[in-house]
């Protein structure tokens, strides 16, 4: 293999990670944004289930909590929560969910 042939790749490899850096931020930029464009709502709910997700690798994890709420029309929505939130969320409990597009503001118990 020559010297050219090897700046090549790992020119090419920077130029991908940076690409897939790039589109990272750009895709959390457009969530963010059609956040703040959506309006604030507050709902009656009950809290039907959570998860969670782990992601990551060898080095470092990731873990990401989410609670699926349903409102008295019967239609659902998962939105993401801090560690925190989900550990004062339970299963089958009713109150008031605030939230903004997919942003979890908060959740008033009855």
């Amino acid at each position: 293999m020559g010297e050219e042939t090897a700046k090549i790749i790992v020119l090419s490899i920077c130029g991908f990670i940076g690409l897939v850096f790039l589109l990272s931020v750009i895709s959390s930029a457009k969530k963010e944004y059609k956040n703040e464009k959506a309006i604030v709502q507050e709902k009656s709910a009950t809290i039907v289930s959570k998860r969670s997700s782990v992601s990551g690798g060898h080095y470092s994890t990731k873990t990401s909590y989410y609670a699926t709420f349903e409102f008295e029309d019967k239609e659902r929505i998962e939105i993401s929560v801090s560690g925190q939130q989900s550990g004062l969320l339970t299963e089958g409990d009713t109150g008031v969910l605030n939230y903004q597009g997919t942003r979890f503001n908060s959740f008033t118990r009855n």
